[in-house]
């Protein structure tokens, strides 16, 4: 009848204003884990495991410049190698008895908003990972009538606006995964259900009055997966689920 949860809560917000200069925002940081687990975890019949990762970046710059040949606003949220996931069981095996609940969840919020006047603006949103359930390997074993729920969600932002100089709005997210993250083997008994979804709705818009030489906005979203794992072992009565989403 064990019970662990853990819940990472990460948000952050940068702003940058100026009258005539360059204005940088940076909103950053380098991982958001609900749980992180570095060895063995067992937990007995009837038992659960929750890991929630809440991740909340914004980045906001503003200038009015005179020369957009040097005055610039920048706003940045993220890096390309962040990761924001629920439960990180990617190291040693982890067991659950039966009747027993294992909940992912990751949920993520990335906004990057650039303005000037007379200067280029660039908005930039970066995600490495976001996965719900990480096991990169290892193994997650439940007994019978057990239930694995993992849920993925990415949204993010980018907006470059100026008047006179060029705009960039560019959006990169690498993974966005439900259950598993390309390697590892989920297992269990009979009359188990496993819910797994992963969504991301990405949005870069960039735009300029009169351009010096381009105003470009770009979406990189390589995978959206509800389930990535080497395979799935179950007993008879699965009830399996599965979904993902992508609006650019």
């Amino acid at each position: 009848n064990g019970t662990l949860n853990g819940e990472a809560n990460l948000a952050a917000t940068a702003t940058a204003n100026s009258i005539d200069e360059t204005a940088v925002a940076t909103a950053d940081f380098d991982k958001n884990y609900g749980v992180e687990s570095e060895g063995d975890l067992t937990v007995g019949a009837t038992g659960s495991l929750t890991g929630t990762a809440d991740l909340d970046l914004t980045a906001t710059a503003v200038t009015v410049g005179d020369d957009s040949s040097s005055d610039a606003a920048t706003a940045t949220a993220g890096n390309t190698s962040a990761d924001n996931i629920g439960l990180a069981l990617d190291e040693e095996a982890t067991n659950i008895g039966a009747n027993g609940t294992v909940v992912g969840d990751a949920d993520a919020d990335l906004s990057a908003s650039a303005t000037g006047v007379a200067a280029d603006v660039t908005a930039d949103v970066d995600l490495d990972q976001a996965t719900a359930i990480d096991l990169s390997g290892e193994t997650l074993t439940i007994g019978d009538a057990g239930t694995i729920t993992a849920n993925s969600r990415v949204g993010t932002t980018a907006s470059a606006t100026t008047i006179d100089g060029n705009g960039v709005a560019d959006i990169e997210v690498d993974e966005i995964q439900g259950l598993g993250d390309g390697d590892g083997t989920a297992t269990v008994g009979s009359n188990a259900t496993i819910d797994a979804d992963a969504s991301a709705t990405n949005t870069a818009t960039a735009s300029a009055t009169d351009a010096d030489s381009s105003v470009v906005a770009s979406i990189d979203n390589n995978t959206v997966e509800a389930i990535n794992l080497d395979a799935i072992n179950a007993g008879d009565n699965l009830a399996l689920d599965a979904d993902a989403s992508s609006t650019q």
